[in-house]
């Protein structure tokens, strides 16, 4: 691994000269060297480049993650970050914290992305172009931009000018799309994601507005969906649309026929992969930041990516981990994840991004006052200044009451069963609560895992566990590859509902073993397009980060009578597993190969963990 060493002033070098170089970077990888020089390597104002290949980059960056780290304890090192950069082996900055981080030539955010709205919802003129100004301004600065349009009256709708009546949501998507597509970021344009309510009377035209017109080519789209038009587009039944959509005295109401709209979205989403879908509800009841909407955060829509919901003025910081390369003897019989490493690396990585929040306050105070200096007069400069100090108090702001912990359990593992005895109820009361429960004192081959765990996670299924020995080694969770929470010998091996995420992920992983064997499993049907007849899939929904990464996760099950379970329905399946070629697998894959399947109860938690 290269060593980083302490960054000079930079110097101007040539076009031709940092391509010649950042090729041998990239061993010889043309396009890689060329994107990196004209998107990502230093510049001035001028196209002046500074920087002759990504690892001057990196160099550029770990200083100055060195230079935040020494402000707080137990600082990083600027050695260990590059460490951590370098030829973008581990952790990769995204977009602007790779131009902008060190850059003393441009005032720039170091935000990738923004979004923006009213405090107190404005659908006048005035409301409308301040939105426009605002994320015209943001995108000059490298920021994509998010904003929800719910709060724009719908067309037909009575205004008092000489207009008489609105235009509705349409022609002002088409006005934000223009901008977009105007404001240019280094030889590309700006990102823009327009987000409406399905709850507002003009959805379906917002629905159809990128279809019909051709017009709204600069902006994503995506329609908030909220949990009551769901059930009644399942149901067939009318959903009712209002303006505004949140009033107990709407001013204009509506209903429409559900599943035709659902119906509407899913064409349009197939034939011009737009609009997206935010499942809104779930978005709120997952978000933190509404828990404090008294404070002043109340998440409104996302980045242009759909995949960060924010509040108005907050932004997102993106790095990346390259997974590949925590495969220790990657493409052999061998491979194996290295789950120390990345357990470590994230920890860093997460104090990085802490420290780029202190480097992005820098930019913004440095942007406010560059804004300040302009010679413009103060009511052409006022809008610009305003939006940066709104976006300088969300990023300084937390409520006062905001404590973050993680509860820790420690349990003498020579007493335990003499706790369970006595004292049941009060040790189930901290394990449901607890994050981690540590097991001490533990005598090597002492400790039936598996019961513990079995017993442990009926409590509390997010509960991880910890191992500590009399003789001082340490075991987090199950270690072993033959060390599983469930019984590999038994006919059939019972998977139980806490152990899905674990057995899918060894099944699909170490399909060998499981081979001919029986198993028995509990899920939720579930049917993808490319699932064929005859063959269904046992499911389960699981979260690896946060609310926005669940995902269904499952493996095939194949039986004569598979079309008798409709998707949705909880059911038990007993079979062998056999591997075939299936175009869900995108290759060979395990298939549980089913003697019986029986309905039954669901899960008393719809998601799955993976410890």
């Amino acid at each position: 691994m290269s060593k980083a060493v302490k960054p000079e002033a930079p110097q101007k070098v040539d076009y031709n000269d940092a391509v010649a170089e950042s090729k041998k970077y990239f061993d010889g990888d043309d396009l890689a060297a060329t994107v990196w020089v004209s998107k990502y390597a230093l510049k001035d104002s001028f196209g002046n480049i500074y920087e002759t290949s990504p690892r001057q980059m990196h160099e550029r960056i770990a200083a100055e993650i060195e230079r935040i780290e020494r402000k707080y304890p137990n600082p990083m090192s600027r050695e260990e970050v590059f460490g951590l950069l370098d030829h973008f082996r581990y952790v990769i900055p995204q977009g602007g914290p790779m131009t902008g981080i060190g850059n003393n030539f441009q005032v720039a955010s170091l935000s990738n992305c923004f979004v923006i709205g009213h405090k107190h919802p404005a659908d006048s003129y005035g409301g409308i172009f301040r939105m426009d100004e605002e994320q015209v301004q943001l995108m000059k600065r490298r920021g994509g931009v998010g904003h929800d349009l719910s709060h724009i009256r719908p067309t037909g709708s009575p205004v008092l000018n000489s207009a008489l009546t609105s235009t509705g949501i349409v022609p002002f998507m088409e006005r934000y799309s223009n901008s977009t597509r105007e404001v240019a970021q280094d030889g590309r344009r700006g990102a823009l994601m327009l987000s409406l309510s399905i709850k507002h009377p003009d959805a379906e035209r917002f629905i159809d507005a990128k279809v019909d017109t051709g017009k709204v080519t600069g902006a994503n789209v995506s329609i908030k969906i909220d949990d009551e038009f769901m059930r009644a587009a399942i149901a067939g039944k009318k959903y009712h649309q209002q303006f505004p959509i949140n009033s107990d005295n709407p001013r204009y109401e509506q209903d429409i026929d559900a599943r035709k709209l659902w119906d509407k979205i899913i064409h349009n989403a197939w034939k011009s992969a737009e609009p997206g879908v935010l499942f809104w509800d779930t978005i709120i009841r997952e978000s933190v930041p509404d828990c404090y909407a008294d404070e002043g955060f109340v998440t409104v829509s996302t980045n242009p990516c759909g995949e960060i919901p924010l509040c108005p003025y907050d932004s997102c910081r993106l790095l990346a981990l390259n997974l590949l390369s925590y495969v220790d003897n990657p493409f052999k019989k061998d491979a194996k994840f290295n789950f120390d490493k990345f357990r470590s690396h994230v920890a860093m990585a997460m104090r990085m991004m802490d420290d780029i929040i202190d480097l992005e306050l820098e930019k913004v105070e440095q942007i406010i006052e560059k804004i300040a200096a302009d010679p413009e007069d103060e009511d052409v400069r006022r809008v610009e200044l305003e939006l940066w100090k709104k976006i300088r108090t969300m990023a300084q702001k937390a409520p006062k009451d905001w404590i973050f912990y993680q509860i820790f359990m420690f349990v003498d593992h020579s007493k335990y069963q003499v706790y369970m005895n006595n004292m049941r109820q009060l040790l189930s009361d901290n394990f449901s609560i607890a994050d981690i429960v540590v097991f001490n004192r533990c005598e090597k081959n002492k400790v039936d895992k598996k019961t513990l765990r079995r017993s442990i996670k009926a409590l509390n299924p997010k509960i991880d566990m910890m191992f500590e020995y009399t003789d001082g080694s340490i075991e987090q969770g199950f270690q072993g590859d033959d060390e599983m929470p469930y019984d590999l010998n038994a006919d059939p091996i019972e998977i139980i509902h806490d152990d899905f995420g674990l057995w899918y992920i060894d099944v699909m992983s170490n399909t060998e073993r499981y081979l001919n064997r029986n198993v028995r499993v509990r899920g939720m049907v579930f049917r993808a397009s490319n699932v064929p007849k005859g063959y269904f899939v046992i499911s389960r929904r699981a979260m690896t980060c946060c609310a926005n990464d669940i995902q269904v996760v499952g493996i095939l099950v194949k039986a004569p009578n598979a079309a008798d379970f409709k998707d949705g329905a909880w059911v038990e399946v007993t079979g062998r597993i056999i591997a075939e070629k299936q175009s869900a697998y995108k290759g060979e894959g395990p298939v549980l190969n089913a003697a019986e399947i029986k309905e039954t109860e669901a899960a008393p938690s719809e998601l799955v963990y993976f410890s």
